[in-house]
């Protein structure tokens, strides 16, 4: 076991007041290149706890495990639900850290989420995060800005001139609600338990974002038939899905460039890895171009 994880578990211990008899970790596979992963038994004559622990890979990872951190307590300070228990959090070595309750899936027999289940549970563990952490409004040529802002970040490896032009193209006229971005809405984030989903790994979570993340959890051909349950928040009837699914996509593509440059690695080789491949982006962000002037025409 690394001598830093043992010295994370001897924190938690003190920080428990447990009287600890044994203890285990368990270090799951794990695609993140910025963090090691674990889940921390304490065991003593009469309670077993688990933890989920993450920390970062080398110093300068630790930026990512930081932001992590700050984001949590603020929303557990703003009491969200369905997120999880911050229990302890510090650095080791240089190495920021964060200890959190163990998050068990429900026991309890439930279909497999799949395909439209998938989505609306999903769905609705937006809709009430985005309604817990609504604060003020955005601008929506201030979206536009950042989205240039990624397009120059994107400089040499794609052009999103064509899909900044659907953006203005399809940009609404009233202002848009301000709520906090999980940033990472993905299967493998969300745990069905019995009080209900859970979200995990906030590390690209962001304050002061418009509410366009379920805009990216259909194809492009769906937009328009989806629309109203991808507005969770119901205050868009009429606009354009295009400019939300666009932007988000924009967004997505600027975090996976950012983290590609943070690891110093080149895009080519970098691009094979997948998990946090721009590819995913590139394609959607082609497809939404295709659909939206398919759209245009039609009407």
């Amino acid at each position: 076991m690394n001598w830093l994880l043992i010295e994370v578990i001897k924190e938690v211990i003190k920080h428990t007041g447990y009287k600890v008899t044994r203890y285990s970790a368990i270090l799951p596979e794990s695609t993140n290149l910025n963090s090691v992963q674990a889940i921390v038994t304490l065991q003593s004559r009469d309670i077993k706890q688990k933890f989920f622990m993450k920390m970062a890979r080398t110093c300068r990872d630790s930026k990512r495990i930081l932001h992590e951190i700050e984001i949590l307590r603020k929303l557990q300070n703003m009491k969200v639900e369905n997120i999880p228990e911050v229990i302890l959090s510090g650095a080791c070595d240089g190495r920021a850290y964060i200890v959190e309750n163990f998050i068990e899936e429900s026991l309890a027999p439930h279909p497999l989420l799949s395909g439209g289940k998938m989505l609306s549970s999903t769905l609705e563990w937006i809709r009430r995060f985005y309604s817990q952490t609504k604060s003020g409004i955005v601008e929506p040529k201030e979206l536009i800005q950042r989205a240039e802002r990624v397009n120059k970040l994107a400089n040499g490896f794609i052009d999103l001139t064509d899909a900044l032009h659907v953006l203005e193209k399809s940009e609404p006229h009233a202002k848009i609600p301000a709520v906090c971005r999980h940033g990472d809405i993905a299967n493998v984030n969300f745990i069905l338990t019995s009080r209900g989903m859970v979200a995990v790994n906030f590390g690209f979570a962001r304050f002061d974002e418009p509410p366009s993340e379920p805009y990216a959890l259909v194809s492009p051909a769906k937009l328009k038939e989806n629309t109203r349950c991808l507005d969770v928040l119901l205050v868009f009837d009429g606009v354009d899905p295009f400019f939300f699914a666009m932007y988000e996509n924009i967004i997505r593509l600027g975090e996976k460039l950012r983290m590609l440059h943070e690891l110093e690695e080149n895009l080519l080789v970098t691009n094979r890895i997948g998990y946090f491949s721009p590819r995913v982006q590139l394609e959607n962000i082609e497809k939404l171009k295709l659909y939206y002037q398919e759209s245009v025409m039609r009407r």
